[in-house]
């Protein structure tokens, strides 16, 4: 079998595996929350966790797309010592940053409990601490993502949300959960997770001390030619998702968050039991140089991930009343706002090739014009349409702002690039390539129950 192709077949085994236990974990988690608190109380959970969100932007840069691309690069081209300059510099800045933010973050506090309400407050020293977690966990999984790691990626990523269900199990048990205690199950879970993942981060870490230093800036250069715009690119994505939650929570109100939040969690669930996207976008990025190659490629990944969310979608407004009635009954109102969103998954299947090819083709400047064009599509649309559809309102304005920023990317690409990522021939034709990936999926298949046996 060629070592490519088994490389992303295993790989995408893997995280498949791995995401089907955190989500299964998750899932548990999310039940037990919203048992135990009320919609309020749930509600004031998901926003302070939104709030998080724009801050691990700002102390990464948004760069770990960029990070990731570029790096893959240089180990596909034997650049040793471009790579181990990057992540030395990459990180760096990122310690420094998250330095700068917690200095900020105590000492601004009040102003912004004034803001966003008293929980920051009260849950100040809570949220700092997830916050200085997440920057080792963002920067292993980006270490280990770049190296190819994805079995162990896979299993510290079901680690964590096992871990956050142990927690919040036995807070459950002694009758024992609130707001404080929900969002302490991420910073324990998160510790977990870097507790053990570190002697692989280590053994990684030695395989770079006799690679020659690289005096040139690589970090700085790639800065300031795309890198400012992919940063642009990511905290504009990462504020418009809380700005998203945010203004739910001043047109309706906090309960709304939480019957929004629990139709989004159980679409994240289903959306990464496909993990495509997290195997493939290192691939990408060293075919980026082989337009005919990458060409052929990005047909058969948008294809296949056609088919394959098109089976869930269907499944997922099938049976997802259903789970919400038994597992949420106190949710229902989340039952037709999960429906609707579950349209999003076809749309999942362009965003998988587009946006990683465009990252690795370095045209950040223009992907952050399409942040700017979300956020903008966000204060027109959103409002309008909540007030007028309610919760229902705030998932009509992703699916329409997703679908027309798809639309653009696809232009994008193929204007400038010469790139297609689908044809409606290539939906239609079965060449050597599906006969090879049918025979080697047959095979995995065969070696799965072999080893379960």
């Amino acid at each position: 079998m060629n070592p490519t192709l088994l490389q992303i077949i295993r790989g995408i085994g893997a995280i498949a595996v791995s995401n089907v236990v955190g989500r299964l974990s998750s899932f548990t988690t999310v039940v037990l929350l919203t048992t135990a608190l009320s919609l309020y109380e749930y509600g004031l959970v998901m926003l302070a966790l939104a709030i998080t969100g724009p801050v691990l932007a700002i102390m990464s840069l948004g760069l770990d797309d960029m990070i990731l691309a570029d790096t893959s690069r240089y180990l596909a081209d034997g650049k040793r010592s471009h790579a181990k300059r990057m992540l030395v510099g990459y990180l760096s800045v990122k310690a420094v940053l998250l330095v700068a933010l917690i200095i900020s973050g105590y000492f601004f506090r009040d102003f912004l409990a004034t803001k966003y309400g008293t929980l920051i407050t009260d849950a100040s020293l809570i949220l700092l601490l997830y916050v200085v977690l997440q920057y080792f966990r963002t920067s292993y999984n980006t270490i280990l993502h770049i190296h190819k790691r994805f079995k162990t990626l896979a299993f510290w990523n079901s680690i964590e949300p096992i871990a956050r269900l142990i927690f919040v199990a036995v807070a459950f048990a002694v009758g024992g959960i609130n707001v404080m205690v929900a969002l302490a199950s991420y910073v324990a879970s998160s510790a977990v997770t870097i507790v053990g993942a570190t002697p692989q981060l280590l053994a990684i870490a030695k395989t770079y001390l006799k690679v020659p230093k690289l005096q040139q800036p690589l970090f700085r250069i790639a800065m300031k030619a795309h890198g400012k715009w992919q940063s642009a690119l990511s905290m504009l994505g990462s504020f418009t998702g809380a700005a998203g939650v945010y203004i739910i929570k001043y047109l309706l109100s906090t309960e709304a968050v939480a019957i929004f939040s629990v139709a989004q969690s159980m679409f994240s669930a289903i959306a990464s039991l496909t993990p495509i996207k997290t195997v493939m976008v290192p691939f990408i990025s060293q075919w980026s140089t082989n337009k005919e190659r990458l060409n052929q490629v990005l047909k058969k990944i948008t294809k296949y991930s056609m088919l394959m969310y098109g089976v869930i979608m269907i499944a997922a407004i099938t049976i997802g009343p259903e789970l919400i009635h038994v597992f949420f009954p106190k949710y229902t109102a989340s039952i037709l706002v999960f429906q609707i969103l579950s349209i999003r998954l076809l749309l999942n299947t362009f965003s998988i090739t587009q946006s990683p090819t465009l990252t690795a083709l370095r045209d950040q400047k223009f992907m952050s014009g399409l942040s700017i064009f979300k956020l903008i599509m966000l204060v027109l649309l959103a409002p309008p349409l909540i007030m007028k559809f309610g919760v229902i309102g705030a998932v009509l304005e992703i699916i329409i702002t997703t679908a027309i920023i798809e639309l653009i990317r696809e232009w994008r690409l193929r204007t400038r690039y010469g790139i297609k990522t689908t044809t409606i021939q290539s939906f239609f034709t079965f060449d050597h390539i599906d006969r090879m990936i049918l025979n080697r999926m047959k095979q995995f298949g065969h070696i799965i129950k072999q080893k379960l046996k």
